[in-house]
């Protein structure tokens, strides 16, 4: 019986071992991320729920994301949650957005007529051919990023 646990366990041991390699082979090849976070405004006050996307200049770079708080802040993610974004050059948009349903008339207990996306911020910062924000991360990283956003 002693023989058949240790051998379990010296499997397990393998198995673990085996996937910690894997997943600090994947990380070892990422690029280095530094700390990026700030504020997103508009019309001088802060935006909630904003999905905040930092696109690189190259495609084979990796981009960074962020959803607003209650205050407006956020923290990019690139690979893991908050942990910033590669040092170089990206053009942000910004978008918040909902779907709402619209009732049928005739039937208002029924199914919806359809649906309606809604936006509540300007179209312009939400693709990235009409967004006209650009940010440098440096290779200090950032704290104090503010996004203002204008009709």
């Amino acid at each position: 019986m002693r023989i058949h646990f240790s051998v379990l366990v010296a499997a397990l041991m393998a198995l673990v071992t085996g996937c910690n390699q894997g997943k600090d082979r994947w990380a070892a090849k990422r690029p280095q991320t530094v700390p990026v976070s700030g504020i997103v405004m508009y019309k001088g006050e802060p935006v909630e729920k904003a999905q905040i996307n930092f696109v690189p200049a190259s495609a084979t770079d990796s981009a960074a994301y962020a959803i607003s708080k209650a205050d407006g802040k956020f923290t990019l993610s690139t690979f893991e949650t908050g942990d910033g974004a590669p040092p170089g050059s990206y053009q942000v948009t910004v978008n918040k957005k909902s779907v709402e349903t619209i009732p049928n008339p005739n039937d208002p207990s029924g199914p919806p007529q359809g649906s309606k996306e809604v936006s509540y911020l300007p179209q312009k910062y939400g693709s990235l051919s009409t967004t006209t924000i650009e940010i440098t991360v440096p290779e200090s990283g950032t704290k104090d990023v503010v996004i203002e956003l204008n009709d």
